[in-house]
């Protein structure tokens, strides 16, 4: 598979109270998803929205995001348009907005269109969504870990195995909006797999890390942990739309 590189993205994090959360769906039907709609192939390409399930993995006490849209823009120079566009819209009233964000993908590890090998499954992925916050003095070495050894990884997983569908590594390259009652993360990671995932990942992940830089799982894992924290790491369902999932 390629990595789709050098590709921008929009994050719009919101926690949206549990009553309202119906109401919130509405309004994506009848406000936000026709918007999106009408952008498709002008300012963007595609659009994902995330409602969060459950949390896995939670570092420090802090509330967390519930609703999540990731917009691929056509090129970075439609990011201020568009926000301004959106902006503009009728907002939900009880959406608290916890972040905007202009993001890049990682190089050599972006891998958002689903394999041939899992196009087919009946059986829709779950969204695993991972915020994570990497030392500002070691941005580089981080990124060179993705490029070297988990992109190409999680490419021969994609390639060969059938239990992940696509995998998205964005760096975080401008905030516009943050929340001063949620935690600050840098990188925003989004793997979408199947139920036998967990019993499959160490192993199959092994193997890539072998093949692409000789290292091992353990070796590879106790250096990310040296240099980043994984401030949250959720479970989370792909609101269903017109656009690519």
């Amino acid at each position: 598979m390629k990595s789709h590189d050098h590709i921008y993205y929009i994050a719009l994090s919101y926690h949206i109270p549990k009553p309202k959360l119906h109401d919130y769906h509405n309004h994506l039907r009848t406000h936000i998803i026709p918007a999106y709609e009408l952008k498709i192939g002008i300012s963007i390409n595609a659009y994902n929205i995330y409602t969060h399930k459950f949390t896995t993995e939670k570092h420090g006490d802090f509330p967390s995001w519930n609703m999540l849209h990731v917009i691929e823009l056509t090129n970075k120079d439609q990011a201020a348009a568009f926000m301004q566009e959106l902006n503009q819209q009728q907002p939900f009233p009880e959406a608290i907005p916890v972040r905007q964000e202009l993001l890049i993908s990682t190089p050599n590890s972006n891998y958002p269109i689903q394999t041939q090998q899992t196009r087919r499954r009946w059986l829709k992925p779950l969204q695993v969504v991972e915020h994570v916050d990497v030392q500002l003095d070691q941005l580089d070495a981080f990124r060179k870990i993705m490029i070297q050894r988990n992109g190409p990884a999680m490419n021969f997983i994609l390639s060969e195995r059938k239990w992940c569908h696509s995998f998205y590594a964005l760096e975080t390259e401008e905030v516009w909006l943050h929340h001063p009652d949620y935690p600050l993360w840098n990188q925003l990671h989004i793997i979408a797999l199947y139920p036998e995932a967990p019993f499959m990942y160490k192993k199959d992940f092994a193997q890539g890390l072998a093949q692409a830089a000789q290292i091992s799982f353990d070796d590879n894992m106790n250096q990310l942990k040296q240099i980043r924290t994984m401030r949250y790491k959720t479970v989370s369902s792909l609101i269903p739309h017109v656009g690519r999932e």
